[in-house]
């Protein structure tokens, strides 16, 4: 009983530490790209990357976590995910320096539909109706809220719609990727970043090296300090989503997801000054974040649902083999 409830509360633990982690390091993004316009999300991209690869490798060398070593064949398999990464990450990055973060939260709803759209397209997967529903619920409230967004900036919102399309390539992409090598979650984030580096070396140096050299905030504390911690929490945050999924389960990462994406809103919206208050705006605000968790519960019946199905064919499973057995 005591074992249980220690459990019980070590994974409430690990869920709040996964939402204010999420929470972080949109607010630390947000601040360095914002507050002090580092304009280099390509820049930020690699330099969270190579302290994941780090991280990786002491957590590995002290038995904390196991994956294995880099293979030239394997790496092939995981390279378009790797891309699919890189243009995920770094035009949300750079999508933040344009939006404020209740739209951007708002933008990012769109992910889900695009998700249901390419499992329908790609591997003939079906969608229950109510969950298409909630989902076309949040995305609707996303655009009466970018319609009455007074502070809208196309290219902001492009990146936005960019890196929507790159996250729901990634998230479908990833399990055909998990089948094919059989890598555990660390080696895959391991293979990820590994290949992500050349990428984003590439890109920094064609797009952003020139105009690196002249920022002049790298030798300030304030930055220094902003821009190690969000590199340091985004790969906290990358291990506290595997955690959640392991010790809890991946539908209360998904519920604790969607209350920090509430949370985010809800602080955005007075944390950077850049939001122009609207009734409008907070009224598509509020159809997304209702539609938010009309999903989480849609998610929550199905589980439920699927749970209750095991138990009976079980059930029912135990009870012809009792009665063979009589016979």
């Amino acid at each position: 009983m005591q074992n249980q409830m220690m459990g019980e509360w070590y994974g409430f633990f690990v869920a709040v530490s996964y939402g204010l982690t999420s929470i972080s390091i949109t607010f630390l993004n947000k601040t360095v790209l914002s507050i002090y316009s580092f304009h280099y999300s390509l820049t930020m991209t690699l330099a969270q990357v190579i302290l994941s690869i780090v991280f990786l490798r002491i957590l590995k060398f002290l038995r904390w976590i196991d994956f294995p070593g880099y293979e030239m064949t394997t790496g092939k398999k995981v390279f378009p995910l790797a891309v699919c990464f890189v243009f995920m990450v770094a035009t949300g990055l750079a999508s933040l320096v344009n939006v404020n973060i209740p739209m951007f939260n708002a933008l990012r709803r769109l992910t889900t539909l695009m998700v249901i759209v390419g499992e329908y397209v790609l591997l003939s997967k079906t969608s229950p109706v109510d969950e298409v529903a909630s989902v076309l619920l949040m995305c609707f409230g996303a655009v009466i809220a970018g319609w009455a967004d007074l502070t809208y900036d196309s290219f902001g919102y492009f990146l936005a719609f960019v890196s929507c399309f790159c996250t729901a390539a990634y998230l479908i992409y990833i399990s055909k990727v998990s089948r094919d090598t059989e890598l555990n979650t660390f080696g895959l984030m391991y293979y990820n970043n590994v290949l992500s580096v050349p990428l984003l070396l590439v890109m920094v140096i064609y797009f952003e090296y020139q105009d690196l050299k002249a920022y002049p905030y790298f030798g300030n504390f304030g930055f220094q300090l902003s821009f190690l911690l969000s590199a340091i929490v985004a790969f906290i945050l990358n291990y506290l989503i595997f955690l959640c999924s392991k010790v809890n389960s991946p539908l209360t990462t998904s519920i604790t997801g969607q209350l920090k994406v509430i949370l985010t809103t809800l602080i955005g919206l007075f944390a950077f000054n850049d939001v122009n208050i609207n009734f409008t705006f907070i009224f598509g605000l509020l159809v997304s974040i209702v539609a938010s968790i009309w999903y989480s519960i849609v998610k929550l019946n199905q589980v439920s649902k699927r749970r209750a199905d095991e138990k009976k064919n079980t059930k029912e499973k135990n009870e012809n083999e009792k009665k063979k057995k009589k016979k």
